[in-house]
């Protein structure tokens, strides 16, 4: 459902521009204007939400996900997490360009053990600013990766929010 938003958004932009023709095969939405065709495609089953948008520049996948593999941007999960069931989950955006991920975990654990453990993790370009409540920490990985993690005390406990990304080297 997050995801059908965003399509509806840009299909009523791309339609207000020119009157293209739109074509819908099955979960395939086709829309030819003048500057070109995009298709969009949207695939949902119960674990996983995505929608792929391709135009003649390359595809970019939005792709939503319970668990999202932060080890593969330099990243170690934070060790003592629990589900918050409103509030909890992945992301993960492909483009040509490279790709980009946001987590959110919860943990009981004070802000401050967050800020050790997530900045000892960043090797480069490191910057931050934090509080009692908790703050922001970014900077690169050891694999290069870029990563945000913004951390918040809430009433249900600790709020880790991890954008992680890279770009395709060529």
């Amino acid at each position: 459902m997050r995801l059908w938003i965003p399509a509806s958004a840009f299909a009523l932009l791309v339609i207000g521009c020119g009157g293209p023709s739109v074509q819908q095969d099955g979960n395939k939405t086709t829309i030819n204007t003048p500057e070109g065709k995009v298709e969009v495609t949207n695939n949902n089953d119960k674990d996983n939400t995505s929608m792929s948008v391709t135009t003649d520049k390359g595809t970019a996948t939005f792709d939503t996900k319970e668990q999202v593999d932060i080890t593969k941007y330099g990243l170690k999960a934070y060790p003592s997490t629990f589900d918050n069931k409103d509030d909890a989950g992945g992301m993960v955006i492909t483009t040509p360009e490279g790709e980009q991920a946001t987590m959110i975990y919860w943990t009981k654990d004070d802000p401050a053990k967050v800020f050790e453990f997530y900045g000892s993790q960043l090797t480069a370009d490191k910057s931050e600013v934090k509080d009692a409540n908790g703050g922001m920490v970014a900077g690169k990985t050891s694999t290069g990766a870029s990563a945000v993690i913004m951390i918040q005390k809430e009433d249900a406990g600790t709020r880790i929010g991890i954008t992680a990304g890279t770009e395709k080297k060529g």
